[in-house]
């Protein structure tokens, strides 16, 4: 079977209805990650050491462009655990095959509490043109913008990764072409102001932002295994992007803080899609995603002119500011002046109006949805007592899921998987793989820790143990006193038995041949039953 990289099979056609995506290939590009140097920082480091996993750097001082380091194409850096608290952000321009990860199992937190900036500034963790970069199983936290940043890059990746209370978006992606966003947690984001003159208070911090400008759109992204909760703008906003796959995300409470208190002037979308701004944003697949209890709409569409494939998503108890901002109209789907091929099939939503928020598409390809077949309210789904006061569902386990009796099931149109991947005919969204809702298992590892290599301590001489001096040459096999006393007794214990076997084989004697007698006949006795049974 041929792999494809991210770069390639995301632009064969195959992610946006040409088949079902196929596994992305992670270990070609570690082999040329592993063809690089290999460093190792921990908070108790010492950035004018080695970096080695024996004296490492205490910080990316030593590697960053930011801060003159000399990092190389292919580098692999281990963040060991525990928790670093940074006073710059750390910034890496044109290099490639960049690897930043846990080491084994263990838990690294950047605490950027003592960086300044607001929410439109770069990130904590930025990588401005470097393609094939990875960042992985690093825990982020108080960062005064974006935490992981990468600008104008190609195939970055994200994974296994915690943000949290960022003062912008906690993973942006800005005008980057291709590359993935999986298997990460993003919550309690809150830009103060996303603006230096102070605008737009809560704005810009989004969970997970892929965007870019009117000109230079972030495209061919796949974003799948992320929850976004509690954000103070929304989940997922994919402004100024085209061509992205969405799917199996979770997104809930954003618009609103841990404590369930609305914050900021931003509405809250669990995931926003597109812009109104620009020609040529759209071109998405979203399917099989979880969002409910947002300020604004659960999924949102902001007038893109390219089509997007909307199908078995389910989305609930969305609008939760509706009652505090005349822009927040309560929907669980909002396509606001959609393009008119715009598909949406097999989706739960308990709160649609499809006469007012769900604009233009042509009535053929909206088929399939539970508002359009008597099934608007799956109690179920929406009990008045699901959800605590802060939107966090009292049994995660069985939350948004569909019981076998329930009128969802298998009510939905049959769609072609070849076309639409992921696809199924009970209506929303397949939970038993989600994260926080099912039982998520990474289809991958996090990056195995090396074997460490002990550093030589020098003896008297000066020579390391692995090189002996001159007076430490292996001696010949007699020429060492312990080899020859353990000859001799050897020889001893020989002798020994010897003598001990001459004078008991007389009196043994005559029982040995009693013995050869015994077993002569019982030989003899078991041919004869054997005779017997033939």
């Amino acid at each position: 079977m041929m792999h494809l990289s991210r770069r390639e099979f995301l632009r064969t056609g195959s992610a946006l209805g040409g088949g079902a995506l196929p596994t992305v290939d992670r270990q070609s590009r570690r082999q040329q990650v592993d063809d690089g140097r290999t460093f190792h920082i921990a908070p108790d480091g010492d950035d004018d050491g080695p970096g080695t996993i024996d004296q490492p750097f205490q910080s990316l001082k030593p590697l960053a462009i930011s801060h003159r380091g000399n990092i190389q194409d292919g580098d692999t850096v281990f963040f060991h655990g525990g928790t670093y608290e940074w006073s710059s952000r750390m910034v890496f321009d044109a290099v490639t095959n960049l690897a930043f990860v846990a080491y084994g199992d263990e838990t690294p937190v950047i605490d950027a509490n003592d960086i300044d900036g607001y929410a439109n500034s770069h990130g904590v963790l930025q990588f401005f043109q470097c393609d094939d970069c990875l960042v992985q199983g690093i825990e982020f936290a108080n960062t005064p913008g974006p935490a992981v940043d990468f600008d104008e890059s190609t195939n970055p990746a994200v994974e296994l990764c915690t943000i949290h209370h960022a003062g912008g978006a906690g993973i942006q992606y800005a005008s980057c072409t291709g590359g993935v966003i999986r298997d990460c947690e993003v919550y309690a984001g809150f830009g103060p102001t996303s603006a230096e003159n102070g605008s737009n208070v809560g704005g810009d911090a989004d969970g997970i932002q892929v965007t870019g400008t009117p000109d230079k759109k972030g495209v061919e992204t796949l974003i799948e295994y992320n929850v976004c909760h509690h954000n103070s703008d929304d989940g997922f906003d994919f402004y100024h992007s085209k061509n992205l796959v969405v799917r199996y995300n979770v997104a809930f409470a954003n618009g609103f803080n841990l404590e369930g208190e609305p914050v900021g002037e931003a509405p809250g979308k669990g995931i926003k899609l597109g812009a109104s701004t620009a020609e040529g944003d759209g071109g998405h697949r979203v399917h099989n995603n979880v969002s409910w209890a947002n300020g604004h709409s659960g999924i949102g569409w902001n007038g893109a002119d390219v089509a997007v494939a909307c199908y078995n998503n389910t989305c609930v108890a969305n609008g939760r500011k509706k009652d505090l901002m005349d822009s927040v109209h309560g929907n669980d789907f909002t396509f606001y002046d959609a393009a008119p091929d715009c598909e949406v099939y097999n989706n739960i939503g308990t709160q649609v109006d499809d006469s007012s928020y769900i604009e233009n598409i042509d009535s053929d390809n909206i088929a399939g949805n539970s508002w359009q077949l008597e099934l608007p309210e799956l109690p179920e789904l929406v009990s008045s007592t699901a959800l605590t006061a802060a939107g966090v569902p009292q049994s995660p386990d069985s939350y948004v899921k569909i019981p076998s009796s329930s009128p969802a099931v298998e009510a939905g149109i049959e769609l072609d998987t070849n076309q639409y991947p992921g696809a199924h005919r009970t209506l929303g969204a397949e939970t038993s793989t989600l994260p926080y809702l099912g039982s998520r298992t990474p289809s991958y590892a996090v990056t195995p820790e090396p074997t460490p290599t002990p550093t030589p301590t020098p003896n008297e001489s000066g020579a390391s143990p692995e090189t002996p001096g001159p007076e430490e040459q292996p001696r010949g096999l007699l020429e060492s006193p312990l080899t020859i006393l353990l000859v001799l007794a050897g020889f001893t214990l020989i002798v020994l038995r010897a003598i001990s076997r001459g004078i008991l084989g007389e009196s043994n004697e005559d029982k040995s041949a009693g013995d050869d007698q015994a077993i002569g006949d019982e030989g003899r006795e078991t041919e004869s039953n054997r005779d017997g049974e033939r």
